[in-house]
Formats: C-alpha cells, sequence, structure tokens
C-alpha cells in the first residue's frame, strides 16, 4: 500500500461505523454517570482528562505500542505473552469481554478487506490463539499493514476519546455541541499523552487504576445500563 492508501486504512479502522461494536461500550462511564459524579461538561472533560492519563495510557494505548514493535520485531510469542498479560490484569469481568468481543469483530473485519499488503505476521498472529483483544490486534495489524506507530496510537487516542464523549452526551445528556467542545478541548493534551507513551515500557504495562477497576465492577450490578461494560 501507498502513503495514501495507508491514512485511508487507518481512518477506516478507527471510525466510528467500523463495525466492531465499540459503541456498546462505555468502560465504567455509565457508572460515573448513574452516580451523578459525572453530571455536566466540565465533570464530563475533568473524568475523560483523568482516564485517558492513567487507566487508558498503561492500559490499552501502552498494548498497542508494545503490541506493535513486538510484530516488528517478528516476536510473536512476546505477543502472546503480551496479550495474556493484558487479559489477565483487566479486573473487572466486563473490561475483559469487551477487549476480547471487540477484539474478535475487528480481526474478523479486516479479514474481509481487500488489503493485499498485510505481513504475514498479522495471519500468525490470528492463529496462534483463539482470544484476541482489540489493542493488542490493533497494533499488530498497523505493524503488519506498514502504519507508522505514532499515527496508529494518535488515531487509537482520537478514536476512544470521541466514542467516550459521545457516550456521555447521550447518557448525562449533553448538546453535540458541549461534546465537540470537550473533544477539542482535550485534543492539546494528545502531544503530550504520546510523549508519555514514548518513554513507557512493558514495567509499566497495565499500571493499577483502582478507581476506575471499581466503577467498572459496579456497572455489572447497576439497576439499569444503556452499555454492555
Amino acid at each position: 500500500m501507498n502513503n495514501i492508501e495507508q491514512k485511508f486504512l487507518l481512518l477506516q479502522i478507527n471510525d466510528a461505523l467500523f463495525p466492531i461494536g465499540t459503541y456498546i461500550h462505555s468502560y465504567g462511564l455509565e457508572t460515573y454517570v448513574q452516580h451523578e459524579l459525572v453530571t455536566d461538561a466540565s465533570s464530563m472533560q475533568e473524568w475523560l482528562t483523568q482516564y485517558m492519563t492513567s487507566a487508558f495510557l498503561y492500559s490499552e494505548l501502552l498494548a498497542v505500542k508494545l503490541a506493535y514493535e513486538q510484530t516488528n520485531n517478528h516476536d510473536l510469542a512476546a505477543v502472546d505473552y503480551l496479550e495474556k498479560f493484558f487479559l489477565t490484569a483487566k479486573a473487572p469481568l466486563e473490561l475483559r469481554q469487551a477487549a476480547i468481543k471487540l477484539g474478535s469483530r475487528f480481526i474478523k473485519t479486516v479479514q474481509s478487506l481487500p488489503l493485499p499488503s498485510i505481513d504475514d505476521n498479522f495471519y500468525h498472529y490470528i492463529s496462534q490463539s483463539r482470544l484476541h483483544a482489540h489493542p493488542i490486534a490493533y497494533g499488530v495489524f498497523c505493524s503488519a499493514a506498514d502504519i507508522a506507530l505514532p499515527d496508529s496510537c494518535l488515531h487509537y487516542i482520537y478514536a476512544q476519546a470521541a466514542s467516550l464523549i459521545n457516550t456521555c452526551v447521550k447518557s448525562i445528556p449533553l448538546s453535540q455541541t458541549s461534546g465537540q467542545q470537550i473533544l477539542r478541548s482535550c485534543s492539546v493534551q494528545w502531544p503530550q499523552l504520546l510523549d508519555k507513551l514514548h518513554s513507557l515500557s512493558i514495567d509499566d504495562f497495565c499500571l493499577s487504576t483502582p478507581g476506575f477497576d471499581i466503577r467498572a465492577m459496579q456497572h455489572e450490578t447497576l439497576y439499569s445500563r444503556l452499555y454492555m461494560s
């Protein structure tokens, strides 16, 4: 693939309409809304900043980076270990299930696309185990498609933030304009997030974020739910 084709592919696999089911997961955000901890645009922006710079950074985003690098090194044994580590470290059941469901749908969907220039590492990765976590599958795929790591991570950050803001717009509710204002305000933090990611290693992987984990666990017993996690 040439550079333009890679950019369009990256846009496609991170698009809200890419059919892997991201829109049905809130990653514990619904608990914060129902417990009236996130109630308006200001508290939503504070929650998003805290989540993206802690739980998301050290788990999903770092998983993308490590899986990408290990695939580039043709070390699929390390990728397999990373994936098992990631799923084991996901204490909330719903978050583990979300990662697996999204991973499965991501793989099935990208396999259905006409992609002549994907490295065999991606197909070896698919065949080496039954369960695949979405951030790992995404990192492996981007490496196999020869998409630059910074671009892969930046699009992944944007997709996650936009999805969570859309969840909050519907749940609080907020206006669509407020949601876009929050997204724009947070975007100045993304370069800082990428800089921090660059300094992280496997030693930082899945650092504990108990507050977010507890809210994700409480989601299982909410009286009513719009989302699966």
